[in-house]
């Protein structure tokens, strides 16, 4: 069963065909979506069929992918997740897109804590890796801030609409286990 978190400020819950408005406002801005790995969307039924394909993945269990929503007017204003688990490994990447109009205002910082606590404390995971794109310098910041540090063998490369990019490999250890 799928879990919702909380923080202060922010519900991070299941993503619903209802927030296809919402997603496609963020998903389908070039200028948000150029640091992601993901394809920009180009129109606002590849989100409704982005959303349709993910919403059996939540009875599965073992699928980890949360509208981030403000409790204050319960506007959902981006998504995170972790990418990739490997719990026989014991480690996930992480990932997260914030709308625009809503930088810069502490919600990823928030978002992102929320999910390293219930990475660490509920899954057991022993570490996460972020991976960003060398001139994405907020996002550099935020993992940093959250505790991530570069990795020795930084490079790596994503492929995004038939173009390879590097990107820089960041991680954080579970200090509990």
């Amino acid at each position: 069963m799928f879990q919702e978190l909380e923080t202060s400020r922010l519900k991070l819950r299941e993503i619903k065909i209802s927030d296809a408005e919402s997603m496609f406002s963020y998903a389908g801005n070039r200028e948000t979506t150029k640091s992601m790995s993901w394809k920009t969307h180009t129109s606002i039924e590849m989100t409704m069929e982005y959303i349709r394909s993910i919403i059996p993945l939540y009875e599965s269990g073992i699928f980890y992918d949360w509208a981030i929503e403000l409790k204050s007017n319960m506007s959902m204003i981006g998504t995170c997740g972790l990418i990739n688990v490997q719990k026989n490994l014991d480690y996930a990447e992480i990932g997260y897109i914030i709308h625009q109009d809503y930088h810069r205002k502490g919600y990823g910082y928030e978002a992102v804590s929320r999910l390293i606590e219930f990475s660490f404390l509920d899954l057991s995971l022993k570490k996460l890796y972020a991976r960003i794109f060398p001139e994405n310098s907020a996002s550099i910041c935020l993992v940093q801030k959250c505790g991530f540090s570069l990795e020795e063998k930084p490079e790596h490369f994503i492929s995004k609409e038939h173009r390879c990019f590097g990107s820089l490999s960041f991680s954080i250890v579970n200090k509990q286990i």
